[in-house]
């Protein structure tokens, strides 16, 4: 097993180590296999901070990685791990942690494999859908959101993700909001999964989330 208590992701107070992050964040082709471990095995843990960090690594990959980074995150087991986040959280609060992050996806990357599959994890059942109801993309998403459509370049300079632990801390067990989209995250997401479902293109999907 990798180690799950990396220093690379975590500070020795148990806060997310952005050095590490960033780092761990810094490949836009491909993610290591001994990366993939690492984080897969890290959600399996029972212990706060180490699957709040790891959500925040996810994040931050996600962001600054290429499509292929994004595809081989959406064939991880990660995903698998994601979803028992949902449906059996070890810790209270920590399922609206894991919505975030898919909603995040969903709504970032509607037209790829991880933001289609994301989608899916997220409407699988009742209770999710109601969650999502009074859920919103974060702050970091939003943003990203908008300079990918105004075409902004992407500079050397790594992005950061959203820090869950930093959320927690101050919503524990509550809902990580951030600034509204114009339109309800959800109905833009649905709009996009049914043109996507008619056309069977994540051009149509892409079109329909924009």
């Amino acid at each position: 097993m990798a180690d799950i208590r990396s220093p690379v992701l975590d500070d020795r107070n148990g806060a997310v180590y952005w050095p590490g992050v960033l780092q761990a964040a810094s490949s836009k082709t491909y993610l290591s296999a001994e990366l993939v471990q690492t984080l897969k095995d890290r959600l399996k843990l029972e212990q706060t901070h180490i699957i709040l960090n790891t959500l925040t690594a996810l994040h931050t990959i996600s962001l600054n990685g290429s499509r292929q980074v994004r595809d081989q995150l959406a064939l991880s087991k990660c995903m698998k791990q994601l979803e028992r986040l949902l449906n059996r959280p070890p810790f209270p609060g920590v399922e609206m942690a894991a919505a975030q992050l898919l909603m995040d996806w969903a709504f970032l990357f509607g037209a790829e494999d991880l933001g289609l599959k994301s989608f899916q994890l997220l409407t699988n059942t009742s209770k999710h859908r109601a969650m999502l109801q009074a859920m919103q993309a974060s702050d970091v998403a939003v943003l990203q959101r908008e300079d990918r459509q105004l075409g902004m370049p992407c500079f050397a300079a790594a992005v950061r993700g959203l820090d869950f632990g930093r959320q927690c801390a101050t919503q524990f067990g509550g809902l990580l909001t951030g600034t509204a989209p114009p339109q309800t995250v959800l109905s833009r997401l649905a709009a996009a999964a049914v043109a996507a479902s008619y056309s069977g293109s994540s051009a149509a999907a892409a079109a329909a989330a924009a």
